[in-house]
């Protein structure tokens, strides 16, 4: 199998999201003969090629903010240091100015878990970035040109963010090598290595510098991983988990644009989406006879075009449909997307959330709001109050437009408005309301087999 080079790039807190690409990449067997990184990303890539990623993991999901920097953990999150110091005007500041944090807990911690020997003697390179304050240029390094007993040192001076005070070694200083380049492909490939997997939770990849030269595979972030110097043994846990299912998704084990979804192992689970006809199509925008020809195209077009662009361009089947039709409703139902799950999984927790709505009290003071607005259109204030319920009510009003037994002109023209204001609404109206229909045919379907088998 082809092995990989893989870089892991700089990003603070958001670096426990590179534990679970590691992991994952490690249960696909993906050989990984070398490991460059940058900051945090240097900082993992030692304890992965030490092959402690366990403890690596363990860290991130136990350690606080003052287990890692010279600060009170209280006040710290009072009052919000880690986004005071994490603007340009303040890491411009800090670059000229003694006013530092100190990164004693990082240094002491680093120096009782990071194993130089093993480093060196592990299989997989390793490579570095920092930046020299004393000569006002780039460290590029890897593990062979690091002199020995300072790895540690080195380690810390990749990760030197500049609101902490500079690292010395043998009398220069050094700060954090994202200032030079925050994803190190350039060291990667200056060791020959052209097929690179690449991590980059600070947002920004150049590919287009290498597209020629490299085969670069990026795992992407689906996901906000907090921020950059909020470190949160809780949000590392989600983050690692998103790690973990990107790269799944990224190497095709998983599908989905929001969700992660697997091939379902059995027929007869999703309804036929090729039989929808065009005509319930265009009830569920509220279109009638009397709707005026520009409107019902003009609808019509936008709720294709919407389906679209959530689609696989390659692929048309109806499994694929399906997924995307789910993942749109499930993103308005809020059902938690960092799981694997099969269509069918998927479809269920659709219909458990559609069910639990439909039994709130809130679900029908809803009703009755929305309905009264719709009915009392002339007052003042009526279309930024339509607008305002419907964006910020849309697991609601989806249960809402669902329903049978409802006001049918109000019902229409609330689904004209919808179609215009969030098209993704009645696109997961239809697919909810076809995915009931297919649950009760289900069920009558069984019903009828139990009643045939008593007759035999």
């Amino acid at each position: 199998m082809k092995s990989y080079g893989l870089v892991l790039s700089g990003g603070g807190a958001k670096g426990s999201y590179e534990i679970g690409v590691w992991k994952a990449l490690q249960e696909l067997g993906i050989p990984i003969k070398a490991i460059t990184g940058t900051s945090i990303g240097a900082l993992n890539g030692a304890m992965l090629v030490q092959g402690d990623e366990d403890l690596c993991e363990l860290a991130w999901t136990n350690f606080y903010v003052e287990e890692i920097i010279d600060v009170d953990e209280e006040q710290w999150e009072q009052e919000k240091i880690y986004k005071k110091h994490f603007n340009m005007f303040t890491i411009l500041k800090a670059l000229f100015t003694s006013e530092k944090m100190e990164l004693t807990p990082l240094k002491n911690a680093l120096k009782q878990y990071v194993d130089e020997k093993r480093i060196r003697n592990s299989p997989i390179d390793f490579g570095l970035v920092t930046f020299s304050l004393t000569d006002l240029k780039p460290v590029q390094v890897f593990k062979d040109e690091i002199p020995k007993g300072q790895l540690v040192d080195y380690l810390i001076a990749s990760a030197c963010f500049p609101v902490f005070k500079p690292i010395e070694i043998n009398d220069k200083k050094y700060i954090d090598g994202g200032f030079y380049d925050n994803v190190p492909i350039s060291l990667m490939a200056s060791k020959g290595i052209k097929d690179i997997i690449v991590v980059d939770v600070s947002g920004f990849v150049p590919k287009s510098k290498y597209e020629n030269e490299l085969n670069i595979i990026e795992i992407e972030n689906t996901y906000d991983l907090g921020e950059t110097l909020n470190i949160s043994p809780k949000q590392a846990k989600r983050n690692i988990k998103l790690g973990y299912l990107d790269t799944m998704k990224t190497f095709q084990i998983v599908k989905g644009k929001t969700y992660y979804l697997i091939p379902n192992m059995y027929d007869n689970v999703e309804p036929n989406i090729g039989s929808i006809s065009r005509k319930k199509i265009r009830k569920n925008l509220g279109l009638s006879k009397n709707t005026p020809k520009t409107i019902k195209r003009f609808l019509t077009y936008k709720f294709f075009r919407t389906i679209e662009s959530h689609m696989d361009a390659e692929k048309d089947t109806n499994t694929t449909i399906c997924s995307v039709l789910a993942e749109i409703t499930a993103e308005i139902f809020e059902i938690d997307e960092t799981y694997i799950y099969t269509l069918k999984d998927l479809n269920n927790k659709i219909l458990d959330e559609f069910n639990k709505i439909c039994s709130s009290k809130h679900y029908l003071k809803y009703i009755q709001k929305i309905e009264y607005i719709v009915e009392e259109k002339e007052f003042k204030g009526y279309k930024t109050k339509l607008r305002k319920e419907i964006q910020n009510n849309k697991d609601l009003l989806l249960v809402y437009l669902c329903q049978k037994n409802k006001k049918k002109s109000i019902w229409n023209k609330l689904k004209r408005i919808t179609a215009i204001i969030e098209p993704e609404l009645i696109i997961a109206s239809l697919y909810l309301s076809i995915l009931l229909d297919f649950e009760e045919e289900k069920v009558d379907r069984y019903n009828l087999l139990d009643k045939a088998e008593g007759f035999i």
